[in-house]
């Protein structure tokens, strides 16, 4: 029954990778997106400058942006390669906070539209956008959450969206846009969101919705605050906010789900799964929500409806990383080895030019203490993708338990070549010193940590330094 299984998701994904193609180094895709990208400038009637952001061209003299600050008294300008064109607000959407301009004289290029449907959290995405003197300035991320809203997927990202490069856009790693870039304080830290690209399709007609007033309330700060407090692990604080939730919804999938997270959270293992097949119920094809339920179970020790749960996940989604490793974990946590290191290997074998398919068997294979076998997946992310300082970082972390230290140091050392403020590196690589009696490049590490990341700091001193 399971190589039936395993036969089927395998198809599957040969029709997934037929269109694969190869990512595109970050400075090729600033090169090929930056026409595209504008500088916003909204004044008042007096003619004095209230905010300045970033804009998305999407069609010949067609500008998205984020809607802060934008009203019809107001004057618009946009800035393209040094010349100012005079702008009118077109299409508003404020709930969705996203607003299109029309700016005739424009000439620059549109970008290519991409799609939200099939991204998955880990992805590596680019946020383009305007500095605070106009540069154009990228920020490479990974897309840390994923949650179905309104037709399309709602993006939490770690590519940093300063204040001017909002309303810029968000990229894929073959420059499609997938979101326009937006950030939110929330409980004390800064989030970075994206706006899902299909809400730039659908403006037109949800302008108008909004326009005649029959367009509903959404809950996107409500989305955007259970994101954040996940993040934060304030498992008490998104219980609450989701219980309000679902009474106010029972008919939102997100509400149930976020549920789920906050009582699994809890360890209130038994409820959680009530939360996510509901959730399920209102959307069959919910992947996340297949995964998480297969987590719970296991956590009860309910194995047949863990694997089961997992199995769905991968139908919905095939190349789900973390379905696959968490599968090939609880086959070898039951023993069955040789079906785990299988299962582990299986989104690789169709995406063997995916530095993100090696990238994420390395961290089954470390998961799953096969620590040469981790070495050599990340080697292989870093062939396709060399300047990742988090691969070189994890395989820094292989070559430490497997007990080879100067190849560690070496690819910790590469980590933060590429990322200078990479704090948990420098971290890791000042243990290796210690335990190699080198004190002084301790105590120089410790310096650099206080400047980069003080908790942390205070952490290694009491570790390696106070003994």
């Amino acid at each position: 029954m399971l190589s039936k299984y395993l036969a089927h998701v395998a198809g599957l994904a040969c029709i997934l990778v037929s269109s694969f193609a190869a990512a595109i180094a970050p400075e090729q895709i600033l090169l090929q997106v930056s026409p595209s990208i504008v500088v916003v400038d909204i004044s008042d009637i007096y003619g004095k400058s209230i905010e300045k952001r970033s804009g998305v061209v999407i069609d010949v003299g067609q500008v998205i942006t984020t809607c802060h600050a934008i009203q019809k008294d107001r004057n618009v300008q946009v800035w393209h390669e040094g010349s100012a064109f005079k702008a009118k607000l077109q299409h508003s959407d404020t709930v969705r906070n996203l607003c299109q301009l029309n700016v005739p004289r424009l000439r620059a290029p549109p970008t290519i539209l991409g799609a939200t449907q099939k991204l998955r959290v880990g992805q590596h995405v680019y946020a383009v956008g305007n500095s605070k003197d106009q540069d154009l300035n990228l920020s490479e991320g990974l897309i840390s959450g994923l949650r179905p809203y309104e037709g399309a997927q709602y993006i939490n990202t770690s590519a940093i969206t300063s204040p001017s490069s909002r309303g810029g856009g968000l990229f894929d790693d073959k420059g499609k846009l997938i979101g326009i870039s937006t950030s939110e304080s929330i409980e004390g830290q800064n989030f970075n969101f994206a706006l899902p690209v299909e809400w730039i399709r659908e403006l037109p007609i949800t302008a108008k919705m909004m326009q005649s007033g029959s367009k509903k309330e959404s809950g996107l700060d409500r989305l955007s605050r259970s994101i954040a407090l996940e993040k934060k692990k304030n498992w008490q604080g998104l219980l609450k906010l989701s219980q309000l939730w679902t009474k106010n919804e029972p008919d939102d999938t997100v509400s149930w789900f976020s549920l789920g997270l906050a009582q699994a959270g809890l360890k209130q293992y038994d409820r959680a799964i009530r939360a996510y097949r509901e959730s399920i119920r209102i959307r069959p094809e919910y992947a996340d929500a297949w995964y998480n339920l297969g987590t719970s179970y296991f956590n009860l020790k309910q194995h047949p409806q863990g694997m089961h749960a997992y199995q769905e996940a991968l139908r919905i989604q095939p190349e789900g990383a973390d379905a696959w490793r968490s599968l090939g974990i609880a086959y070898s946590g039951l023993k069955q080895h040789d079906q785990g290191t299988h299962t582990t290997r299986e989104p690789v074998r169709t995406q063997l030019e995916s530095a993100d398919a090696w990238y994420n068997l390395g961290n089954s294979y470390y998961d799953l203490q096969q620590f040469d076998q981790a070495v050599q997946a990340y080697r292989e992310s870093l062939r396709v993708r060399p300047e990742d300082a988090n691969t070189w970082y994890n395989l820094g972390a292989a070559y430490d338990e497997l007990k080879q230290q100067d190849e560690a140091i070496r690819a910790y050392q590469e980590a933060l070549r590429i990322q200078p403020r990479y704090a948990m590196a420098w971290y890791d690589l000042g243990k290796i010193y210690y335990f190699q009696s080198e004190r002084e490049k301790v105590r120089e590490i410790y310096h650099t940590l206080r400047k980069i990341d003080p908790a942390l700091a205070v952490k290694y001193f009491n570790a390696l330094i106070l003994p």
